[in-house]
């Protein structure tokens, strides 16, 4: 049986995708990337706001004539709990049997599976998508921060952290399997352990994940600044293998619209917190920001530009606010004023621009600098300060082989990436082949 599986939507998605990877794979099954080779499509769907949900909806039309099964799983089922025309089946969350059986050529009577949002996530049989020199691993599922625009909690349940022993044992395995770099992804990393050990445990896991052979870099992402402690400033500061770069989104920074969000965090901690990563040498920091917000007037959106001035994240994420029925903000039943869709079009915009110069001013001072990176493709790499998929590249000339560190000198700044050539070979160790199941 040839799979094909095409995963819309965050890091999450993927290592979701992964699992499905490894339980359906076996002797007789095989991945294609094309979907008219393919006895089974899987589009692994996103659905937490309206754009991604359109998108999810235009991929199922355009692969709804495909020749195989067409099965639509992810966030889109879990969330509308509905199977959608043009597919065989409907697959929610966390259903590892149905996944098993399809393996095994076996597949149910009902062509909607959607149970419970409350499973213990389980990656340890998963199939590797990404380059094999690097991999997302999940440290919990859900999230119970209860943000009020957020549907997150809806659609994936309450916040729910692997054990510290199974995240180890996971990521000794990648680190064996030629995996150089570990990028930490949850709803909320920082939260990790506060379900089940009463405490923040991810300066911990940090220090445990530190020691394991082969892993060089250690990259966090999804750190909400309301659990950021101390401790995980000095881990972050102190240890080697972890690289100084910071996902941390922020939302907005009027304390107004903070609180009207639940985001649990006051402008005043954020900057303290912001001073406090820019300390450590080297140090990365990336955020997120929303535009639209209920409640943002002119006075609020201009804080928000002039904060993103003087912080100067070294990338920045946008997003526009989209009422969702499912968040809090609506299940309340209190009533707020929109802004019309072209005021949050065009404050969308005012942002954009300002990223892209932010960003292209930060890249022109690194030209005639000598930068180490990781090298993700013959031609193309990463420094410690971009994150896969989400941040810029480096592009070079030179011959440097996939997951090995390379030197780069940086030529040429473009608005979110570089261009430079090779000086030298930083490491020559290359990603042993391997069996990409991590079980």
């Amino acid at each position: 049986m040839n799979v094909n599986i095409k995963t819309l939507g965050c890091p999450k998605n993927l290592v979701d995708s992964e699992v499905i990877a490894g339980h359906i794979l076996n002797g007789e099954n095989s991945l294609t990337e094309d979907p008219s080779e393919a006895d089974v499509v899987i589009l692994n769907t996103c659905a937490f706001i309206r754009d991604a949900v359109r998108e999810s909806e235009e991929e199922i039309s355009h692969l709804s004539n495909v020749r195989g099964r067409f099965i639509v799983t992810g966030c889109l089922p879990q969330r509308f709990k509905r199977v959608f025309r043009g597919c065989d089946f409907a697959v929610g969350l966390g259903e590892y049997n149905f996944w098993k059986e399809l393996g095994r050529g076996n597949l149910p009577e009902s062509h909607l599976l959607v149970s419970s949002n409350n499973y213990i996530p389980d990656d340890r049989n998963r199939v590797l998508l990404t380059p094999s020199h690097y991999a997302y691993l999940r440290l919990a599922e859900g999230c119970s921060n209860r943000c009020s625009y957020c549907t997150i909690p809806y659609i994936r349940g309450p916040y729910r952290s692997k054990r510290m022993e199974d995240v180890v044992t996971e990521a000794k395995h990648l680190g064996n399997t030629g995996v150089r770099e570990l990028v930490l992804i949850a709803q909320d990393t920082t939260n990790y352990g506060i379900d089940i050990y009463g405490e923040y445990k991810l300066p911990e896991i940090l220090q445990r994940l530190s020691v394991i052979d082969g892993i060089d870099w250690i990259r966090l992402l999804y750190a909400h600044p309301a659990h950021f402690t101390d401790s995980l400033i000095d881990v972050i500061g102190r240890n080697e293998k972890i690289v100084k770069y910071v996902d941390l989104p922020i939302q907005h920074i009027s304390n107004s619209i903070l609180n009207s969000m639940r985001r649990k965090v006051t402008r005043e901690r954020i900057e303290e917190l912001i001073r406090r990563l820019r300390g450590i040498p080297g140090m990365h920091i990336r955020s997120e920001v929303m535009v639209g917000y209920p409640g943002e007037g002119e006075k609020e959106f201009e804080e928000l530009i002039d904060f993103l001035l003087a912080a100067s994240f070294d990338s920045l994420g946008l997003f526009k606010f989209s009422p969702e029925k499912e968040a809090p903000i609506y299940r309340s039943g209190i009533s707020f004023d929109l802004l019309s869709t072209g005021e949050i079009e065009e404050r969308y915009d005012i942002l954009v621009e300002l990223a892209r110069q932010l960003s292209y001013e930060r890249n022109l001072s690194l030209v005639g600098k000598t930068l180490r990176i990781i090298v993700d493709r013959p031609g193309e790499g990463r420094t410690q300060g971009h994150s896969p998929d989400i941040d810029g590249v480096v592009f070079f000339e030179g011959d440097a082989r996939t997951g090995e560190f390379a030197n780069i000198r940086i030529t040429e700044a473009e608005d979110f990436d570089l261009c430079g050539v090779l000086t030298n070979r930083s490491s020559m160790r290359v990603p042993v082949p391997r069996n990409q199941s991590s079980s």
